[in-house]
């Protein structure tokens, strides 16, 4: 039998990635960028039993 733990990071420094602006030329919000393109922080645990 074997006992496997796991810890994943994605992002490790945090780093934002805005997604692009809003492009609309009548809108009153042209130029805005209002969401991410990437997600924050992300840690996972596992652990996996092998017999």
């Amino acid at each position: 039998m074997k006992l496997q733990f796991r810890w994943e990071v994605f992002n490790l420094t945090n780093s934002v990635l805005f997604a692009q602006p809003d492009s609309g030329l009548l809108d009153s919000s042209v130029g805005t960028i209002t969401s991410l393109a990437g997600d924050p922080r992300i840690m996972q645990f596992a652990l996996r039993l092998s017999f």
